[in-house]
């Protein structure tokens, strides 16, 4: 607890606080959206579906190769995640490369297999 006015702070206490209070705004975002990371099997449930996109076998070294391109991405679990209605009520997950930000996919699931979802992107100007 700062018991301090703020102008009586050193540097490294406001950097200490804002480190802190970051990290529980953070906390508290991933609470109320109710995200996560993804579990193993919903990583290979990826991979399968990136190698199914591209007509892929699960030749094992074409596995590896999808297997650290997952690992090495972005990826975030929407376990409850409900459109307005009608729509679509389910795990979501969105899935960002370490390429590029515009390097994405969308995954809906069907029981246990990921889907790839169309993207509607814009080409802006």
């Amino acid at each position: 607890m700062i018991t301090k006015y703020p102008e009586q702070l050193t540097k490294q206490e406001i950097k200490d606080f804002e480190v802190s209070y970051l990290k529980r705004y953070k906390e508290e975002v991933i609470k109320m959206s109710n995200m996560r990371a993804p579990t193993d099997e919903e990583k290979l449930a990826i991979v399968r579906a990136l190698m199914d996109r591209d007509g892929l076998d699960d030749v094992d070294a074409e596995l590896e190769e999808f297997k650290e391109i997952v690992d090495d991405a972005s990826i975030v679990v929407f376990p409850d995640y409900i459109t307005g209605s009608p729509g679509y009520t389910g795990k979501l997950v969105l899935f960002c490369s370490n390429g590029s930000p515009d390097q994405f996919e969308c995954f809906t699931f069907d029981g246990e297999k990921a889907v790839i979802q169309k993207q509607m992107v814009y080409e802006g100007d």
